[in-house]
């Protein structure tokens, strides 16, 4: 195709608050990056386009990219064949629910082993590593599927998660022991449904025992103050970032997206307010 990547991405260049599907970005920022990755609502299973304002920057940049090595078909065919199997035994229903039993049996991990499979680096690579890997081009194939994607995407699902997690939403506003985030955002597609609570690891294990599977970690997310305090760079405190690490070290994700039924999402609300309600009284105890 002769179209480039963003007339393909948003070919009626929409930009109102009706169709936040062809959000553009900030227009006073520099550079935009656009994720296709595996856990992305328009997924091609890797891949990413970039937004570039300056001309000469993007002119030189474009040279030395034209100049990478292109993706290795057969790691691409790979990465596929791993995301098929995982999405097929994550739901299938005959599989995944006697699969659930078995490892809530043993208390295994079985968050870690999925978050770990589903990650473009399912170990931390070395800096040369890294770069060697980010510095591609994408195969053939990677780019048909991205083609496709941004044909064929229905962006119906995006108002079906909208209106799922607006129903979590207005059902845990109320609890004062659970801070939402991101609520003064003029878009709101949900992609996670972050919660900060005052115990994370409590209010998992809570929720990991009545069948709630919410995430604790933040994937590659970290505070640069935080890496370099464990330097012999001093840090003053004008420079440090206590809210972000606060929000860092607080975050948990509930699993709340299209795909799942009202009927679940009323007894999560349920859940996790009782959760909240149970941790409050332990705080509670604890002054007295």
């Amino acid at each position: 195709s002769n179209q480039s990547g963003f007339d393909m991405y948003c070919p009626t260049r929409i930009h109102s608050e009706n169709e936040p599907s062809c959000y553009m970005g900030h227009p006073r920022s520099h550079l935009i990056l656009y994720s296709f990755g595996v856990l992305k609502f328009c997924t091609a299973l890797g891949g990413g386009l970039v937004k570039i304002s300056d001309h000469n920057l993007h002119r030189k940049m474009s040279e030395i990219y034209r100049s990478d090595p292109i993706q290795n078909t057969d790691q691409y065919l790979s990465n596929v064949k791993k995301y098929f199997y995982l999405y097929w035994i994550l739901n299938v229903p005959y599989v995944i629910k006697p699969l659930m039993y078995i490892i809530r049996l043993f208390k295994l991990d079985h968050m870690g082993y999925v978050v770990n499979n589903l990650r473009a680096f399912s170990k931390v690579p070395s800096k040369e590593e890294l770069f060697l890997s980010l510095r591609r081009q994408p195969c053939r194939p990677l780019l048909a599927f991205l083609y496709q994607r941004f044909q064929a995407y229905d962006y119906t699902q995006l108002d079906i998660q909208r209106e799922r997690a607006f129903y979590v939403l207005n059902n845990l506003v109320k609890i004062s022991t659970i801070q939402l985030i991101g609520m003064n955002c003029k878009l709101k597609n949900f992609w996670l449904f972050p919660l900060v609570v005052a115990k994370p690891d409590l209010f998992v294990q809570i929720l990991s025992k009545n069948h709630i599977d919410a995430y604790r970690g933040t994937t590659q997310l970290n505070v640069i103050t935080t890496v370099l305090a464990d330097t012999t760079d001093s840090i003053d405190n004008c420079h440090k970032c206590p809210n972000a690490e606060y929000l860092i070290e607080h975050v948990i994700y509930l699993p709340v997206h299209c795909h799942v039924p009202k009927q679940v999402l009323k007894k999560l609300i349920n859940i996790v307010s009782k959760t909240a309600q149970q941790i409050e009284q332990y705080h509670l105890r604890s002054k007295l």
